[in-house]
């Protein structure tokens, strides 16, 4: 039976069992967010889940894809665009679900990939503020997960997209502390 990803719940099953997902555990480590901010973010999560969706189609081949965005996003792509300039990306694997039976925990990755010759996780973010000590968090458990599959990322970044430019977060990996 495998994996099993329910996107509409955002839960995860190994062969019938659920497993906590690595976005449960890393709740805990953000502030609760206050009402008046709630359509805000409402608003940010559309449009992380689009652009998502656009670098995703990138990386599967489709140029075409950030034609698909709607008009409000398109600032984004500027910032995609200087990225994908500067840098040498080879994805090795696009938003696919992994897990740990080990450890029971499973999530979604943005991107395991060559990034400028390293083998690499990526994940993207598409808000004015990072909340860093979650993405840190976030990508040291999609490392560990990959870890115990044989696969050794040598390198972690958050990358902070903004209209026309980006940031890019080296993150430490856990093992290295």
């Amino acid at each position: 039976m495998g994996l099993v990803f329910a996107p509409e719940e955002h839960k995860y099953f190994l062969d019938g069992r659920e497993l906590a997902s690595v976005s449960s555990l890393i709740a805990p480590l953000g502030e609760r967010m206050p009402e008046e901010l709630e359509g805000a973010f409402a608003l940010a999560a559309e449009r992380g889940t689009a652009l998502h969706a656009v670098l995703a189609a990138l990386w599967d081949g489709n140029p075409d894809a950030e034609m698909e965005l709607p008009e409000e996003y398109e600032p984004y792509l500027g910032g995609i665009r200087r990225f994908l300039s500067e840098h040498t990306i080879e994805p090795v694997a696009v938003e696919e679900p992994i897990c740990s039976s080990a450890l029971g925990i499973a999530g979604t990755p943005d991107l395991l990939c060559y990034f400028d010759g390293k083998l690499s996780l990526l994940d993207y973010k598409f808000v004015g503020q990072v909340a860093k000590t979650r993405a840190k968090a976030q990508l040291n458990f999609y490392a560990l997960i990959y870890e115990e599959q044989g696969v050794f990322a040598e390198s972690l970044y958050i990358i902070q997209f903004l209209a026309d430019g980006y940031r890019l977060y080296p993150v430490s990996l856990g093992r290295e502390e």
